[in-house]
């Protein structure tokens, strides 16, 4: 066995020295030449440009190395290949092990758009004789093609009368019972004998085991039950339910998180203070939520008749006991029928936060961030909007309470909560990643749901961004993932962005505590019309994109940039409501944090200046004095250093311009200089080196795959004999799947069949990633040498957005690469399919619940001592 490896090892061991010895030498002659050719140039910059070209050529080195015994196979123009594979895809499709995995690759397949609306919601079925089919629950279950077909109706209806009154804007009823999953609550809300849950099911205190070693909160913090009350001053959900959760539980178990997280939204928690529905392009509609900080379950769909008063107009009647709604065809009545241009000004895009001020269709792709917006001034802003001779909108009002809070918290309490889990359980710091209200259960386990909210995620909060000008990027192990492949790691739970700290008081001022609905139609608009309004052109089809729903959070202590107490590392949040996971967003500023060693090889570049040297003796004489607060102010400025809270530097000449991107298939922007940010922060090695955790990295594939997978399409293509104890190293794993074959590529996809799903959902993006890496690196290689030239003036930077132009026009840009969540979730589990049935199940458990309420206590007190 030890043969074995110095065999198989000793070859790379060599070729390694071999090419470290090259490497060396050519970094001498660079830098010799440098000297040469840089006579003129102070030895600070000229220490900075051998550090950079050190990089590069690390990195390349890297990736000969990592590279050298790997295979290069062109699949995506490999005519052949593309035939095996369309092949194997047909077989696959028509086999029932597979066709329900490889759904949303059926062409011909019809997506589930359509929803019968119950006759109680309908008009006619109150006046006319009642029949058992207009039977109305307590309580509906929870479908986003209901809702969103009953809000696009309902909009589309009012539209037009607003236009004609621009006085009475449109306001919007809100209960989180129409947007989020509570089924979990159905049978706690349905039975009239109530169970004190509280001490019953989530008062852990008396059980040693399971709180052993965890932070458990007295249960009288977060929950209260009521019982059967008739308080006039709770409202109708918490009478309702029986209990109400006014606060986060800290540590507790998954299945409780679940409860107590729903518990809060359907009881307590206060609706959104707007609805955002974007479109099919950067046009999108604003509404602010009527009386949004009352939790009022009357103003659900279930409830409201106000939102399903003309509702019957708008159904299509398949017969007389069965009237739908097909969602797509109610976002495109609304969108070609009342577009977002007939609103009011402040109910479309928000015309006050017009910031890129790059605005023209060629600067779009690249933009130059104004040094200001990094400067963090909160009592400017108090001063501006108390002085201002405009009345200010409630989310102006907050934002003003909130900022003046800020400013005068001196030690700021921890703001967002995840679902944290006790550590008795297995793998408890999964909890970690979701925010505790909307938390689901855990998704890691199941991949095919981890990449799919992921990819929404980060497609509707780069959608939305870009549709209000708001200047972000992608950062930390989002940027690192974009490197690799454009799509995020398979083992990640969560996304980061950065921005600005001025856009992150313009996210706050404008849509803080925002619900963002993803736009349910897209159409393929290439070439320039993205720039037109919606729905202007009525002949090209729409195809469905999805229904997801996006929670903006931002903290209350967002003017204190420095680590503080610890608390709150993060400035705001973009939730997916179905799951709790999120993206994290920090903003940048200028502060008094001692900026990375690595920076001050800058301090000497002006050096031959007047000026230059008059604030380095300030800056000597600050660090004399001992004044390090002023002494890092003053060198940050200098320097034009910014940082988050957690301590995460950037220089303004790492992250401006910022250059646009595709993340996901969807344009984006990254820092112009990401190489030297990602070396920083993860070292050379993390964008080479092609082993991570339990996965490997195929060039051919453009993808990660499960290392175990590949192995075992090994095992299966050879014998068991064939695996050895030497397949669990990864360097050994590497050596073998680097001498994969054509045919053991077209296999391996044939054996592992969601591998070939993630092979065809992702081929022609990632293909069109490697190609524009390939220009990002040399734009960076430009930068490094042209420092004062622009960018966008360069042929350079002309191939680069030429070939975005190209990608956009050509394949769908824009698009989602996955499923919708919801749809896809029903087309695993039929029972959710026809929502008659589901509101037909209700009526029956409210009957046989109301018959016998205390075999429902038995079965409950039977699931704790399951938990327990």
């Amino acid at each position: 066995m030890a043969r074995l490896k110095r065999v198989l090892l000793s070859p790379r061991s060599y070729i390694k020295s071999i090419l470290l010895v090259t490497i060396i030498y050519t970094i001498y002659l660079s830098t010799s030449t440098t000297t040469s050719v840089y006579l003129t140039t102070t030895q600070s910059k000229l220490n900075i440009y051998k550090n950079q070209l050190y990089q590069k050529i690390n990195h390349q080195f890297n990736q000969w190395y990592y590279n050298i015994l790997a295979s290069d196979y062109d699949f995506f123009s490999d005519s052949n290949f593309q035939q095996q594979l369309t092949a194997i895809k047909s077989e696959k499709l028509h086999d029932e092990n597979h066709k329900l995995d490889l759904w949303n690759l059926d062409d011909s397949f019809k997506l589930p758009l359509s929803v019968k609306v119950p006759n109680y919601l309908l008009s006619s079925s109150s006046s006319s004789s009642s029949s058992s089919t207009d039977e109305k629950p307590l309580i509906q279950p929870f479908d986003p093609r209901l809702t969103l077909s009953v809000y696009y109706n309902y909009i589309e209806t009012h539209i037009n009368k607003q236009s004609h009154d621009s006085s009475n804007d449109l306001k919007l009823p809100f209960h989180w019972s129409d947007w989020v999953d509570f089924s979990k609550l159905n049978k706690y809300i349905l039975n009239p004998l109530k169970t004190d849950l509280c001490s019953n099911l989530f008062d852990l205190s008396h059980d040693d085991k399971l709180n052993e070693d965890s932070e458990i909160k007295s249960v009288d913090k977060y929950c209260q039950f009521m019982g059967n009350t008739n308080n006039d001053n709770e409202n109708k959900a918490t009478k309702m339910l029986g209990y109400k959760i006014f606060a986060p539980a800290h540590a507790q178990t998954g299945d409780n998180h679940e409860l107590i997280g729903k518990s809060y939204l359907y009881t307590q928690a206060p609706s959104p203070k707007r609805l955002v529905f974007l479109t099919n392009t950067n046009d999108n509609y604003q509404f602010d939520i009527d009386n949004y900080n009352v939790n009022n379950v009357t103003n659900s769909i279930l409830y409201n008749e106000k939102l399903t008063s003309d509702l019957e107009s708008k159904v299509t009647k398949e017969n007389e006991q069965s009237s739908t709604l097909n969602v797509l065809s109610s976002y495109i009545s609304l969108i070609k029928n009342s577009p977002p241009s007939l609103l009011p000004t402040k109910q479309q895009n928000n015309q006050n936060n017009q910031n890129n001020p790059n605005d023209n269709e060629i600067n779009s792709h690249v933009i130059d961030i104004p040094e200001e917006y990094f400067i963090n001034d909160p009592r400017s802003i108090i001063n501006q909007l108390e002085s201002s001779n405009s009345q200010l909108s409630n989310s102006e009002q907050d934002f003003l309470s909130s900022i003046k809070y800020s400013v005068d918290c001196n030690d700021p309490p921890k703001y967002f909560y995840e679902a944290k889990f006790v550590k008795a359980m297995k793998e408890n710091w999964h909890g970690e990643h979701y925010d505790w209200r909307f938390f689901n259960g855990v998704t890691i386990h199941n991949a095919q749901q981890q990449s799919i909210i992921l990819h929404r995620l980060l497609k509707n909060y780069l959608k939305f961004t870009q549709s209000n000008n708001l200047i972000t990027w992608i950062a930390h192990g989002s940027l690192l993932s974009w490197y690799w492949n454009g799509i995020n790691f398979p083992w990640d739970n969560d996304i980061d962005v950065q921005m600005p700290i001025h856009e992150l008081y313009q996210l706050a001022r404008f849509y803080n505590q925002s619900l963002v609905i993803e736009n349910v139609g897209t159409k393929h608009l290439g070439n320039n019309k993205q720039q037109q309004n919606a729905g202007s052109d009525k002949n090209e089809e729409f195809e469905f994109d999805g229904m997801g729903r996006y929670f903006i959070d931002v903290g209350s202590t967002i003017t204190h940039r420095t680590k503080g107490n610890d608390n709150n590392h993060i400035d705001a949040r973009f939730i997916d409501i179905d799951t709790g996971l999120y993206i994290d967003i920090t903003g940048l500023a200028l502060t008094s944090e001692q900026s990375p060693d690595r920076y001050d090889d800058l301090l000497t570049i002006n050096q031959n200046s007047a000026e230059a040297r008059q604030k380095l003796d300030q800056l000597k004489q600050n660090q004399k004095d001992g004044n390090n607060n002023n002494n890092h102010s003053f060198k940050n400025q200098q320097l034009k250093i910014y940082n988050c809270r957690n301590n995460h530097f950037s220089s303004y000449d790492e992250l401006s311009p910022l250059i646009q991107t595709v993340v996901e298939n969807q344009p984006g922007y990254i820092p112009k200089n990401f190489m030297v940010i990602l070396n920083d922060e993860y070292n050379l090695e993390s964008l080479t080196k092609k082993n991570h955790r339990d996965f490997t990295y195929f060039n051919n594939f453009n993808l990660w795959l499960n290392t175990k997978d590949v192995s075992n399409y090994l095992a299966y293509k050879h014998s068991p004999s064939d695996s050895s104890p030497e397949g669990n190293n990864q360097a050994y794993s590497l050596i073998k799947f680097n001498k994969l074959s054509k045919s053991d590529h077209i296999n391996l996809l044939n054996y592992n069949v969601l591998m070939m799903k993630e092979y065809l959902e992702t081929m022609n993006f990632t293909n069109y990633h490697n190609l524009e890496l390939n220009q990002l690196l040399k734009i960076g290689n430009y930068n490094h040498n042209h420092v004062n030239t622009n960018l966008s003036n360069t042929s350079i930077y002309r191939e680069s957005y030429d070939l975005f132009n190209y990608y956009r026009d050509n394949y769908k840009l824009g698009y989602s690469l996955r499923p919708d969540h919801f749809i896809n979730f029903i087309i695993h589990d039929n029972s959710r399919w026809d929502y008659q049935l589901q509101v037909d199940d209700l009526i029956k458990l409210q009957k046989q619940l109301n018959d016998d309420p205390q075999q429902q206590q038995q079965q409950q007190q039977q699931e704790k001592e399951q938990q327990n």
